[in-house]
Order: structure tokens, then C-alpha cells, then sequence
């Protein structure tokens, strides 16, 4: 029987063009029908079909089931055509073109020219000449705008280039100009300033914009000193204890105004003032207002008490020598002089002397007293008023000739005036006696040959005080009203009356008071002439207003002037509104009659074609065109006139108010709240926010204009609500009860109230005025009160860190730390010295220093705010503290100041008792200067700079300096310090605590020496604290104090410093010893060998010390050593036993607390005769066996039943017990399992005891080069 084989036919694909197909590439007669699908997409073209033809043929769409023989199918292919389109000014043409092919010449449409835009040809935005197709594209024309030059014409402003902007694009809006004295406002385009520039507009023509400008006003505080020069030593001045400084204020001062800062002061005379470090003495002296003088930058005036002097005349020919006549006393200005002390009248032959003058109280001006001398049987009548002669009548003349009056009837010596008295007439005794007759007298009268008359005077009553003043004023009628008690004297009324309105004296009114009972009502109608004289009270705002009775002086006196009355006249705006239409984009408020339109700054309001609109005051900050009102960039207010055909015209009150975009916490108040998340930078999570009530604060917010502007907070009008926190919930407090926790002191400052201390208050804060399409999300801020002040820059952190009136600070912004002129040298470097009494200025940038207080408790609440002393300038060798001594490469600064520095003491107290407190909670540090390093691969030159810079660096800041007191440092930042804290406070409290520096969740990095220093201090105890990358080691500790023995030299106590890391405390200092701050010291063999001879000592027993890191200079993998604590030993503790002096007792120790483990060496422990030390060092892991007793008992235990070992193998079991933190059995147990597994005993340990923790630091003894004066103790961690 015959057979077949199934014939397989080929399919073969051609023209794919890089395309693939997944039909079947064979086929049998048996095969079913093949329906051919397309190839895969061909860019550019669409496919048409299967062809048994490369061009014509047939198209073929499958392969029907019988089929026999081999195919060619050629795929064939369409170009795709693309729309390309020509947009001329928005005017499209369309051309089509395939795929791949260029455009036609001939279809590219010419671009015609246009007006203002013919200076240059219009282009394409893309070449259509070169373009290949590829798909749908569209060529635009490119216009270019003829140049407009915008002129900026700024008046006295400073200089603006012109800009160039192409015709019809926008203006960018330049820099603002910059005038003394004056703040900029806004670009208007006109001279006039009546329409402001809008930068939306398109620039059509060249144009001028002119600036609009503010006057600025400044204030001055006038601090007036009273000095007191000795009245027989002139060089002998001093501070004049009777008189403290005033300090006074000048307001509105505008730039350029020149001003003489003396005043009058009675009993002083001018001396000098100081004006920016420099003394002038001339009392004309002016001064150009440039700004505020404020605080510390307040003008300083000095004034001398006015030294008088009383001098005694008497005839010369009665003495040896014409000096001894005249005798001259000084005496202070008010001062009582004494005629006991005056000089001896010595008397005449036949003749009588008596002094003119006799009484000397309460002096008021130098004077000379002279001896009058009276002939003998010459007829004299001498007039004396208080002791004082006033005149003196002799019966004889000069030529001997008699006199017969005495004087006239019209002579001043009948109307004498005395302030606050009347004079009564001349009396022939003191008190009482006869009155004489006004009229012409005569010596005849007068019997005796000397008689003298005597002035009498009636003390008048003055009028009481006028209390209890009142003021009601509007445009119809102003009412005054004051009570004087009794309100009459003798049944008779004040004279007249003296009026101080804001500083203006009125006085001499024809408009007499009315008086019921004790009160005094001046009413004064607009009709009244006089009621101009008060019209100030009509304007809204604060007048003051004193009043003073004047009397007769006949039958009463003037009273005292009142206390200021604080009149408020506060305008009809300033209640709330009896209804409020909101629209979308302005607001009107009724008050009772009256309406206000509320509009938005930067914005055009078009009313309807039937109005027109006029401005009638307050033409800078709204224009009228028409009906169309336009606000300006700022806000005030205005009235506007409204005219409408068929209506009355109208002028209406208007206010603009900034258009707030943005309405946003600040950034300040932003780091608190950030700090409260997980993962913040701080190491502990922020729980309160704190506010003081001994000033005023304000709340941070982030406000925004239209125009991108940032709106300022004393420009906003706001809204608040006030929560209390009570329990869990906050609870609103009522608006009438809010006075009792706050008030609104102006500005959209607040002050809260004392009784708020201790609570947590939430203010909710929102636009007071908001339009339906101005409408902003209101804002919470939550904070708890303290009695503290509230900072917010630099200069009120450095007036109250100095203020011992104050013992909380709160700081509410972040800022740079600087430095005033008298903190710097004359090259600009910091003073770079501790303070003292005799020189306190210092270039500490914040300094809390005395040395006469015990009992300051003074706290920095930070708020998670940043103090950033990067700009702080740099000590250098010249500054005041010169160059660390022993070191070796290059110069190093020894920096003594600090960001902040702490040194408060009673230098009076025995027993170094120190009672004071420093607290600074939640706080970053930020300071000038970085970790060297220098790379030492470099060339010598590049190694030259960069020693150069690490030099630099060296004089930057120390973080926190504690020179006296004990402080508490929680959830701080400090980094870029040369060194971070610093401690050199050595005292006891009075519970003989020590004044340690306490450090809870503070993190450390990037110091530039140490992280931690202590020279002299009492030490560290650190918790939860992260120390990062220094220098040199982390904490480096000096132990200046020597011990204290009895006569018999018995220690009786030792004040070594101590240092407590407790187990949460992480160090991370991962150094090599080649860093560029071991060579500055000359201390990189010491660290090299100490790292070499540790870990070579220590690898039997399968400890390391070493890690191998990336150096972040070299980049190269190298060994490193986790540096944690290196002290240095000081000659100021050495203690030498006498006589002989060649014994030493006593040196530099320091006491170390890690974890559960605690060591103290003694300051010869070396020579102790530990058999642990080896050529000189020690080195032991930190632990169990730390102490010699407790390793020998150890030995003890393994050499006993049950484990009965060699004193060898027991002395080599105790040492890695001793490196694993092992008891006995469980070293014996894992050098069994060790050796029944040949393994390593570390991994024995890891297997039998898997949870167990190795000890974590090893502790060296071992002497130092530079330090001559004992061993280092040094601490570096296991590595794992």
C-alpha cells in the first residue's frame, strides 16, 4: 500500500522596514485557512496590506486550506500625511505633508510686518525651510517689540537704570529704590502720584515712573547721667548717688532733622554727651537724626551738680594781707551752708561789723557776702528780709553831708514779692512787733542810732490739685470738668486756670468755669472763639491734658499741676458696626447713620455708569476716574464724594484694607510646630510653646498681598478668639472676660495679664475684614504663659540676657547673633576676653555677668528657635587671649567668649558657695566655625590655605560658656562651635551639690576642638544626648584644683570634676589620629601609637578598637577610633609635700561614671603597682573588673574548687573575662566550648551567651607629651 509525506510550504516576508510579523512562516495542504494579520506600526506610515508584488501585484488577505506551493508576500506602505500649521498673531494657515518629506518653499506663508514691531524682521520659531516631517507641527511667527525705555525717576531717592522692554510685553517689577529717611511705597505714573503703575500692563510707549515715598520716624532715648564732682579734688567725679539716670524720649524725628540731645536739669550744668562712642562737650552740638537710638545704641548725656561757691568779704586794711579778706566756701547746688562755718568777722576801730547776709538755706546761687561796717554815733536803719540784708540807710553821705529820708514812699522796698506768699510789710521786730507806716520815712523816726526793720511775710494757701478730670468733645461742643477740694478759699474762686493740651499751653481764658459743689465745668460750643483752643480733642486718637489753678497771690495761691489725663477720643469706627453688607469684593458697615465702605489695596472697583465718584481726603491711598475707584498699595483710610443724577450727593468714610492671599503661620512659630513631629531634628519632641507676660508679644503670621508683597503685621486689621485650656478641651472665653486674661495694646500687639501665668491659652486669629472672595482659613496658635519677657531679635536677647530684673527669656524668632562697635576691637575681631568688673565688655555675644549675686535663677525658653552666630566675626591672636601655648603646627586661638556666656557669683560667699541657676530649654546654637580638616595629599601650597583657614577657624565662637553657676542645657542643637559647652564653674550650692553642667537630649557636631570642654569645672552629666564629629576628642577634661589637707597633710577633700554618660548617651567621634587638629597639637604620633599599641595589646582576645571608615577628606578607607574623652593633667592641682617640696601628695584626677560603671584614679596610679600596667600604660575595659580587687579576686575565684586552674591560665581566663563582661563559670564555660569547636573564644561567647553585651569602652592611663604635668586618662569605645 502506497504512502505519503505531508508537503511544508514556505511564507516568506519581504519590505517589513524594520517591522516584525507574527503570521505563520509555513504551511501544508492540510493547514486551515491563514487570515493574515498586519505587521507591527511603522513610524510614519500606515500599513495597506499583504502583496504577492514588491510594486503592483495582488493583494492577497490569506491563505486559504488546500493551498500548495511557496509564497513571497511584499508588505506595502502608505506615508502618513501631517497637518502643519502657520500661526501668524493667532491667524492659522494649514499646509499637509507625508512623513520623512521636507515643506515646500512655496507653502510657507510670508510673515507680513507689523506696527511697533519693525525694528526687527519677524521670524519663525522654528526653521520650516529645514524641517523634516515627522508629525502634525505648528510654526508660530515671532514678533519682536520695538524697545521702550522705562525711566525711573526716583526724586532724592537712590539711582535706577532705565529698563528696556520690548513693546507689549509687562514691566518686571525692579528693585525698590532706597532713600534715607524715607521707606519706599510704590511706582505711580505720574509726578503727581495720583495713578499707580500697575506691572500687569503692557509696556506700549517709553514711559517715567516716579517713586512714592514715606517719611520715616525715628525715636531717640536720651539716658541723662548726673555726675558729682569732689568739691576739693575736681579730678575726683563720681556717679551722684542722690540722683539716678533719666532716661527720656524723642518722638517723630525724621531724617535729617538736626538735634541737640541736652536738657535743662536743675542744679546741673552740661558736661559732655556720647553719640556713637564719641564725647562732645559743646552744649550747641548737633546731631543729625539718622535713625533710631534705642536701647543699647541710646545717646548718652552727662551732667555735673552745680558747685556754688559763698564768699566772705571783709576790708582788707583790717588784715596782713589783702588774701586773708576774702574767703571763698563751695557748697552743692541746694545745699544749707552754715554761718557757724563761716569766717570771724573781725571788728573795726570804733566801729561795728555785721555779714549781709546771714542765712544760707537751700542755696540756689553763689554769692558774696560782705561786711558791712558801721560808723560809730552814725544814725543807720537797716532793712533785712530772712536774715538778708536788703538795704541799708545812713544818715550821713559820702561827703559827710546829712541825710534826712530814709527812703520814699514810692521805693520797691514797699512791694516786695515772694512765690507763694504775701508780703505783709517792713516790722521794727522778726515776728510780731509794730508795723511800719508805708510812706516817706525819716531818720527822725527812728530814735535809736542803729535800728533794723524786718520783712514780714503771710504764707498764701495754695489750691489742691484738680482731680478727677473729664473730657467729653465733638464737632459741636467740647466739656471739661475737674474737682478742687475745697473748691473755694476764703469763699473765693481760682484766678484763672492753666491748660497743657499735648505739650501746648493755654491759659488766659475769658470763659469762666461754672462750679457745682467741688466740680468745675469749662463748656466751650463751636461758636465760641475759644473752643479752637482745644479742637485737638475732636480728632480721633490719645490727647493729654494737664490743668493747674492759678491764684490772686493777694489772697491764694497757684496749685500743683495735675497728673496727666489720657483723653481717648475714639472715632465712630471704633465700636462694632450696627450691619455689615458683605459683597465679593468690598464690604459696608453701618454705624448707627453713618456708612464706611471696606475696600482692598491694589484693586479697581467699577461701579455702574450713573455714578461718579470724586476724592475728597486721603488722595494716597485710593484715585477716583469717573465711576471707577482704584486703591493704592497701602492702607488707610479716605472719604470719597458719590454724585448721582436724582440723588443727593454723598460723602462717605472709606477704609483700605490689604488684600491678604496668603494667610499663614510664620516660619518661627513653624519650628515649634515642626519640632513637635517624630523625626524633628531635636532629640526630644517639642510639648509647649512659651509666651511671657512681663511685655508684649505678637503672634507669627505669614501675609501676602496681590502683588506678592509681604503684608506687615502693624498694617493688618485682625480678629482674635481666646481659649482656655481646661482639663482636655479648650473652652472659648467671652468676649467681656477677656480684659482678664489680655489686652490689645495697638499694632496687633498683646499683652497678657499676670494672672495668665501657668495656664495654656489658644488664639485663634483671622482677617477682620473679609470680602466673599477674600475669604482666608483663620489660624490657631497654642502656647502656655510664664512670667518671662518675650524677645524677638538680636538686641532686646542681648538686653535682657544682661538684666538681672529678669529671669525668663522667651525668644520667638530665629536670628543672627552680632556683636555692638564697644564688643569689637579696631580690626573688627571680637574682645576676646572673660569679663570683669573693671572691664565687663567682652565680645560674648549674649553675657549674663556678675560677682555680687547668689541667688539668680534665670531660664532661656527657646522655643525651637535658632540663635545663628555664623556671621559673628573671628578672634585672632591680637584680640585679647593670644595663641594655645603648646601648640605646634600653626597658630591656634584660645577663644574665651562664647555665644552665650554664663558667669554669675558672690565673690563675697566663703566656700565658693554658688547658689545661681542657668537653664536653656529647646534651643539651636548655630556657630561661626567647622571641624578641620586639611588634606595633607595636597600640594604645599594647598596644604598652606587650608592650614591657613583651620587657623581662621580656631578663633571662632564656643557654643555655651559656663564660667560660674550650675546649669541644666535641655533639647539643644549646638554645632559649628569650637567647642560646644564649655565648663569652668567651680562652687557648690548649699545643699553642696556641685555646679555641674546637666545635658538632657542635647545634640553636638561639627566642633571644631572639643564637643565638650571643662578647665577648672566640676564636669558634665549627660543624658539621651547625641555628641557627633569634633576635632579632637569629644570631652576633653582638665582637673586645675588642687586637693585640701589639714596641718597634718591628711586630704581632707578633693574637687575633682566628674563626668556621667548615662547608657542612652550615644558619641560618635570616629577619628585617625592624622586629622589636621592632632598635628596642630603635635599630638598625631601620640594617637597613632596609642592606637597601634592598644589594638595590638588587645587582639588576642578578639576585642577591636578599630573601624575602617571612608575619610571624609581622602576619601580613602582608613582606621579609626571612637575618641570619647581625653583629660590633661594640670600643674594647678599639683600639691608637693613640705617642707622639701620633692614629694608630690597630690595631682590631677578626674572621675569617670559610664553606664553601671564608675572609676577614679589617683594622680599616681602608674606607679601604683597594678600589675595590669604595662611599660608605663594601663589600658582595661570599663566594667565589672575595673578595679584591681575586683580582677585579683576574680583570679581567686578561677584558681578554687570548682574550676582549680594555673595562676596562669587563671590570670589569661580573668583577662578575657574582664574584655567580655564575664563571671567564672560562664569564661570557663566559653573557653570549653571554644576549644571542644575550634573556634575563637569571641565566637564562643556569641554562641553559648547570644543575648549577652560586651563591655563598651576601654579606659588608658598613659602619659601625654604636651601634657607635663601627669598621666591622660583616655577613653575610646569597643568597636563591634
Amino acid at each position: 500500500m502506497a504512502s505519503y509525506q505531508v508537503i511544508t510550504y514556505s511564507i516568506t516576508y519581504l519590505n517589513l522596514e524594520e517591522t516584525t510579523t507574527s503570521n505563520p512562516t509555513s504551511y501544508t495542504i492540510e493547514t486551515p485557512n491563514i487570515t493574515l494579520t498586519s505587521p507591527t506600526s511603522r513610524t510614519g506610515y500606515n500599513f495597506v496590506g499583504w502583496f504577492t508584488e514588491l510594486t503592483g501585484g495582488v493583494q492577497v488577505t490569506s491563505i486559504p486550506v488546500g493551498s500548495t506551493e511557496d509564497k513571497i508576500l511584499y508588505a506595502r506602505w502608505e506615508a502618513i500625511t501631517y497637518t502643519i500649521t502657520f500661526d501668524i498673531d493667532g491667524v492659522e494657515t494649514y499646509v499637509y505633508v507625508p512623513y520623512m518629506e521636507n515643506i515646500q518653499l512655496v507653502d510657507i506663508p510670508a510673515i507680513p510686518s507689523k506696527v511697533n514691531y519693525d525694528l526687527t524682521t519677524p521670524y519663525w520659531d522654528t526653521d520650516p525651510t529645514t524641517h523634516v516631517v515627522t508629525g502634525n507641527f505648528t510654526f508660530t511667527a515671532i514678533y519682536v517689540g520695538n524697545p521702550m525705555t522705562v525711566t525711573y525717576n526716583t526724586g532724592e531717592g537712590s539711582t535706577i537704570d532705565p529698563d528696556t522692554v520690548a513693546y507689549g510685553l509687562t514691566l518686571a517689577t525692579p528693585a525698590s529704590p532706597t532713600r534715607n529717611g524715607y521707606t519706599f511705597l510704590a511706582w505711580y505714573i505720574d509726578s503727581e502720584l495720583t495713578t499707580l503703575y500697575d506691572f500687569n500692563d503692557p509696556v506700549v510707549s517709553s514711559i517715567t515712573l516716579y517713586a512714592a515715598w514715606q517719611l520715616d520716624f525715628y525715636t531717640w532715648e536720651i539716658e541723662s547721667i548726673f555726675l558729682k564732682e569732689d568739691l576739693n579734688d575736681p579730678n575726683i567725679v563720681i556717679l551722684d548717688p542722690s540722683q539716678p539716670a533719666i532716661t527720656t524720649t524723642f518722638i517723630n524725628l525724621y531724617y535729617g532733622l538736626e538735634r541737640n540731645p541736652v536738657q535743662i536739669y536743675e542744679g546741673y550744668v552740661f558736661d559732655y554727651f556720647v553719640y556713637d562712642g564719641v564725647e562732645y562737650s559743646d552744649i550747641e552740638q548737633l546731631i543729625m537724626v539718622t535713625g533710631n537710638r534705642t536701647g543699647l545704641d541710646k545717646i548718652q548725656v552727662y551732667y555735673r551738680k552745680i558747685i556754688l561757691t559763698i564768699t566772705f568779704a571783709q576790708d582788707p586794711d583790717l588784715f596782713t594781707t589783702p588774701e586773708e579778706a576774702i574767703i571763698t566756701f563751695k557748697i552743692y547746688y541746694n545745699d544749707t551752708f552754715l554761718l557757724a562755718n563761716a569766717p570771724a568777722l573781725v571788728q573795726p576801730s570804733g566801729g561795728l561789723a555785721v555779714w549781709d547776709r546771714t542765712q544760707f538755706d537751700n542755696m540756689k546761687e553763689s554769692i558774696v557776702v560782705y561786711a558791712i561796717y558801721y560808723q560809730t554815733g552814725v544814725k543807720t536803719v537797716t532793712f533785712l528780709d530772712r536774715g538778708i540784708i536788703k538795704y541799708i540807710a545812713s544818715a550821713i553821705n559820702d561827703l559827710g553831708q546829712p541825710i534826712l529820708e530814709v527812703i520814699g514812699a514810692d521805693s520797691i522796698l514797699w512791694d516786695l514779692y515772694r512765690p507763694g506768699y504775701k508780703f505783709l510789710g517792713w516790722f521794727d521786730a522778726e515776728t510780731g512787733g509794730n508795723k511800719i507806716i508805708q510812706g516817706d520815712l525819716l531818720f527822725s523816726q527812728f530814735p535809736d542810732i542803729m535800728t533794723n526793720l524786718y520783712a514780714q511775710w503771710e504764707q498764701l494757701t495754695p489750691f489742691t490739685t484738680p482731680t478727677n478730670i473729664d473730657i467729653t468733645a465733638d464737632e459741636t461742643q467740647i466739656v471739661i470738668s475737674w474737682d478742687i477740694n475745697p473748691a473755694t478759699i476764703n469763699g473765693l474762686q481760682p484766678a484763672g486756670y492753666e491748660f497743657v493740651l499735648n505739650n501746648q499751653l493755654i491759659t488766659g481764658l475769658i470763659t469762666v468755669p461754672t462750679l457745682s459743689v467741688n466740680t468745675y465745668t469749662l463748656t466751650l460750643l463751636s461758636t465760641n472763639p475759644e473752643y479752637v483752643l482745644f479742637q485737638e480733642l475732636v480728632n480721633p486718637g490719645t490727647h493729654n491734658l494737664t490743668i493747674r489753678a492759678l491764684g490772686d497771690e493777694d489772697n491764694h495761691y497757684h496749685s500743683e499741676v495735675s497728673e496727666v489725663f489720657e483723653f481717648v477720643n475714639e472715632s465712630i469706627f471704633s465700636g462694632d458696626p450696627t450691619e455689615v453688607a458683605v459683597y465679593d469684593y468690598f464690604i459696608i458697615e453701618t454705624f448707627e447713620e453713618t456708612k464706611r465702605y471696606i475696600f482692598y489695596t491694589n484693586l479697581d472697583y467699577q461701579f455702574g455708569l450713573s455714578y461718579t465718584f470724586e476724592i475728597v481726603t486721603g488722595q494716597e491711598f485710593a484715585t477716583a476716574n469717573a465711576n471707577t475707584i482704584s486703591t493704592n498699595g497701602i492702607s488707610g483710610s479716605f472719604k470719597f464724594r458719590m454724585i448721582r443724577d436724582g440723588y443727593p450727593t454723598v460723602v462717605y468714610d472709606a477704609l483700605v484694607v490689604h488684600d491678604i492671599k496668603q494667610f499663614d503661620i510664620g516660619s518661627n512659630y513653624q519650628n515649634y510646630l515642626d519640632a513637635k513631629e517624630v523625626g524633628s531634628a531635636f532629640l526630644d519632641q517639642a510639648v509647649d510653646y512659651y509666651v511671657g507676660y512681663a511685655n508684649e508679644f505678637y503672634l507669627d503670621l505669614r501675609m501676602v498681598n496681590n502683588q506678592g508683597s509681604r503684608i506687615p503685621l502693624a498694617q493688618t486689621y485682625l480678629d482674635y478668639e481666646l481659649y482656655e485650656l481646661v482639663g482636655e478641651t479648650y473652652q472659648l472665653v467671652p468676649e467681656a472676660n477677656v480684659s482678664s486674661y489680655l489686652s490689645f495694646v495697638g499694632d496687633n500687639q498683646i499683652q497678657l495679664q499676670a494672672s495668665t501665668v501657668g495656664k495654656t491659652l489658644k488664639l485663634v486669629v483671622e482677617p477682620r475684614y473679609q470680602a466673599n472672595a477674600m475669604v482666608v482659613t483663620p489660624l490657631e496658635y497654642i502656647f502656655t504663659v510664664n512670667d518671662g519677657v518675650n524677645v524677638f531679635n538680636n538686641q532686646q536677647l542681648k538686653q535682657y540676657f544682661a538684666d538681672f530684673n529678669v529671669s525668663t527669656i522667651n525668644i520667638h524668632a530665629s536670628f543672627k547673633a552680632e556683636l555692638s562697635t564697644e564688643q569689637k576691637n579696631s580690626d573688627g575681631s571680637p574682645i576676646n576676653r572673660r569679663p570683669t568688673l573693671a572691664n565687663p565688655i567682652t565680645g560674648n555675644a549674649y553675657q549674663r555677668f556678675s560677682t555680687s549675686i547668689d541667688d539668680d535663677q534665670f531660664t532661656i525658653e527657646g522655643n525651637f528657635m535658632t540663635i545663628d552666630g555664623s556671621e559673628l566675626p573671628f578672634s585672632n591672636a591680637d584680640s585679647g587671649s593670644g595663641t594655645v601655648g603648646f601648640a605646634q603646627s600653626f597658630e591656634i586661638i584660645s577663644v574665651q567668649i562664647g555665644v552665650f556666656f554664663y558667669g554669675v557669683t558672690d565673690t563675697s560667699l566663703t566656700n565658693n558657695l554658688n547658689n545661681n541657676q542657668f537653664t536653656m530649654n529647646n534651643l539651636i546654637v548655630k556657630g561661626n566655625t567647622s571641624t578641620p580638616y586639611v588634606d595633607f595629599s595636597g600640594t604645599a601650597e594647598e596644604i598652606e590655605i587650608q592650614e591657613r583657614l583651620m587657623s581662621r577657624n580656631s578663633g571662632g565662637y564656643t557654643g555655651v560658656m559656663v564660667a560660674s553657676g550650675s546649669s541644666n542645657l535641655n533639647n539643644l542643637i549646638i554645632f559649628n562651635t569650637v567647642i560646644a559647652v564649655t565648663n569652668n564653674a567651680f562652687g557648690y550650692k548649699t545643699d553642696t551639690m556641685p555646679t555641674y553642667i546637666t545635658m538632657d537630649y542635647v545634640k553636638v557636631y561639627n566642633s571644631w576642638a572639643n564637643s565638650l570642654y571643662s578647665h577648672g569645672g566640676l564636669g558634665f552629666l549627660l543624658y539621651n544626648s547625641e555628641i557627633g564629629q569634633s576635632g579632637g576628642a569629644a570631652i576633653h577634661m582638665v582637673d586645675t584644683r588642687p586637693a585640701v589637707f589639714d596641718e597634718s597633710y591628711n586630704k581632707i577633700f578633693d574637687p575633682n570634676p566628674y563626668l556621667y554618660l548615662d547608657p542612652t548617651t550615644i558619641i560618635n567621634n570616629w577619628i585617625s589620629g592624622e586629622e589636621a587638629w592632632f598635628k596642630a597639637y603635635g599630638m598625631s604620633q601620640v594617637a597613632l601609637t596609642l592606637k597601634s599599641g592598644i589594638e595590638t595589646g588587645i587582639s588576642p582576645t578578639g576585642r577591636s578598637i578599630i573601624n575602617l571608615m571612608t575619610d571624609p577628606v581622602t576619601g580613602l578607607e582608613t582606621e579609626k577610633i571612637n575618641f570619647i574623652l581625653l583629660t590633661e593633667p594640670s600643674s594647678g592641682a599639683k600639691v608637693m609635700l613640705p617642707p622639701n617640696n620633692t614629694e608630690q601628695i597630690s595631682g590631677s584626677e578626674v572621675k569617670v561614671h559610664i553606664g553601671d560603671y564608675q572609676v577614679e584614679r589617683s594622680f599616681d596610679y602608674l606607679t601604683s603597682g597594678d600589675p595590669r600596667i604595662s611599660s608605663g600604660q594601663f589600658a582595661f575595659p570599663l566594667g565589672d573588673y575595673s578595679e584591681y580587687s575586683a580582677f585579683q579576686a576574680l583570679i581567686v575565684e578561677l584558681m578554687s574548687a570548682p574550676y582549680g586552674l594555673s595562676a596562669g591560665d587563671a590570670q589569661n581566663l580573668a583577662q578575657l573575662a574582664a574584655f567580655y563582661g564575664l563571671t567564672a563559670g560562664e569564661v570557663v564555660n566559653a573557653y570549653t566550648y571554644a576549644q571542644m569547636n575550634s573556634v575563637s573564644f569571641r565566637t564562643a561567647v556569641i554562641a553559648t551567651m547570644p543575648t549577652h553585651v560586651f563591655p563598651e569602652y576601654i579606659e588608658i592611663l598613659a602619659p601625654v607629651p604636651v601634657f607635663t604635668s601627669g598621666y591622660s586618662i583616655v577613653i575610646i569605645q569597643f568597636s563591634e
